[in-house]
């Protein structure tokens, strides 16, 4: 996944986070930690 996509995808995650739009955002989630599972911050 290239890095402006993948940013794309966090923006998302958090939004939905942020509406409390639970399942699309734990679905996001668990996206974005399978495709870096090191960064803490995701």
């Amino acid at each position: 996944m290239i890095a402006k996509a993948f940013m794309h995808l966090v923006d998302t995650a958090r939004e939905k986070s942020a509406a409390q739009q639970w399942g699309e955002a734990a679905d996001l989630w668990t996206q974005i930690v399978a495709e870096n599972p090191t960064s803490g911050a995701f």
